[in-house]
């Protein structure tokens, strides 16, 4: 892949738009998702993406410190990602690819559905007890706990079992399996959190 060559033209792009036009291309953020477009511009800074809905266009931005890649309808793909050289932690760009790919699988396969509940029954009990504010306390050190404990990665959850040689793979995976939990533990909170208010709110009626 010649992507050695086509990331050092891109660092040569000036100030400026510079239009290039893609068919229905993805843009692979590091994040592992992937965003579709029929128009990609850059300048120096972001990545402008151009989306029709209804006839109507929608413009998307982002940095391009969050971009791996551009791929082409063609299949070509761009390489927008470079390693930092002053961070010794910062990832070359085949470490990247495999952490972003543990990344997607995470993102297929786990789903922490104990999580959810988990962050909705707590928060709903303790806010029916002891009130709103309050009732949020009892669900932080339940987040903690979680963020602190690494997913186990399970091989149906393994696009391909020898990814999991690689150390980037296995990173990118868990990294975002934790994220999912507490995202998930986030969603059961809100959720407890009205169920709490709405059942203290009935009781209370109730008692009249």
């Amino acid at each position: 892949m010649s992507s050695t060559i086509k990331l050092l033209a891109f660092l040569l792009i000036a100030s400026g738009w510079q239009s290039r036009s893609y068919a229905q291309e993805k843009v692979l953020l590091l994040s592992g998702k992937e965003i579709e477009g029929e128009k990609v511009e850059l300048d120096s800074v972001d990545i402008r993406i151009t989306r029709t809905k209804k006839d109507k266009k929608k413009f998307i931005f982002y940095d391009q410190s969050r971009v791996f890649s551009i791929t082409q309808a063609d299949g070509t793909t761009d390489i927008i990602y470079f390693q930092d050289t002053t961070d010794e932690d910062a990832l070359s760009i085949r470490e990247m690819q495999f952490y972003i790919i543990g990344e997607q699988d995470a993102m297929k396969s786990y789903k922490a559905p104990w999580a959810l509940v988990g962050g909705l029954v707590i928060t709903a009990a303790a806010t029916y007890q002891w009130g709103p504010w309050i009732g949020l306390i009892p669900v932080i050190p339940f987040t903690f706990g979680i963020a602190m404990v690494n997913p186990k990665i399970k091989r149906k959850a393994v696009s391909n079992p020898d990814l999991l040689r690689e150390d980037a793979y296995i990173m990118g995976h868990t990294r975002k399996a934790k994220n999912i939990k507490i995202q998930r533990v986030i969603s059961g909170t809100i959720g407890g959190f009205v169920v709490g208010i709405l059942t203290a709110t009935i009781v209370a009626n109730a008692n009249k």
